[in-house]
């Protein structure tokens, strides 16, 4: 087996991150892609409401997981 070099933000030169700073970092992050997703759920519940109507199960599915993102976005906000 072939032993490969650690590789750390010090052998890169980079300082060290307070834990703090990249657990905001992370938040930041998860919290962008969060709202990417819930775009795209409203993007595509609105493709079902044309194609199938408001009450199709599939609609009321999406509708479903819009509510649930948006409050796992406020969660992360917090």
């Amino acid at each position: 087996m072939i032993a490969l070099p650690s590789l750390t933000r010090k052998s890169f030169g980079i300082a060290p991150l307070a834990v703090t700073s990249m657990t905001e970092q992370n938040r930041k992050y998860v919290q962008k892609e969060v709202g990417k997703l819930l775009s795209e759920i409203w993007r595509v519940k609105g493709l079902s409401e044309q194609e199938y109507g408001p009450q199709h199960p599939i609609t009321k599915k999406l509708d479903g997981m819009h509510a649930e993102v948006q409050a796992l976005l406020q969660e992360i906000g917090t």
